[in-house]
């Protein structure tokens, strides 16, 4: 991660200890964890900071370590195909949608 994600990173990888990201085959997902409590957020805490390396003098985080990471590339392209099968999917609905509008319209025939 790029030092401009640091904070981010580390928020997202308590939501993921956390149950709140469900890990797929190559993305995460929103989710509801079963339970929250005190003991699983102290826990998930522990887990991110156990990444912590001294660089340069500095304590740095490293929670992309406890997550499945892609390449920028791979990860980016992977968007761009998601984006496009739900474009592909809403067009699709929506002509299904306007194809039974149409029959339900039309006379039925004698």
């Amino acid at each position: 991660m790029h030092s401009d994600d640091c904070f981010i990173g580390r928020e997202i990888g308590l939501l993921e200890r956390l149950g709140f990201l469900a890990r797929g085959r190559c993305s995460y997902s929103m989710a509801l964890p079963k339970e929250v409590n005190l003991s699983s957020v102290r826990r998930a805490a522990l887990e991110v900071a156990s990444t912590t390396e001294i660089e340069d003098g500095l304590e740095v985080i490293h929670p992309e370590r406890l997550l499945q990471m892609l390449p920028k590339d791979d990860a980016e392209s992977l968007r761009a195909r998601l984006i496009a099968l739900r474009r592909f999917d809403v067009v699709s609905e929506h002509e299904t949608r306007m194809s039974n509008a149409g029959q339900l319209l039309t006379a039925p025939k004698q």
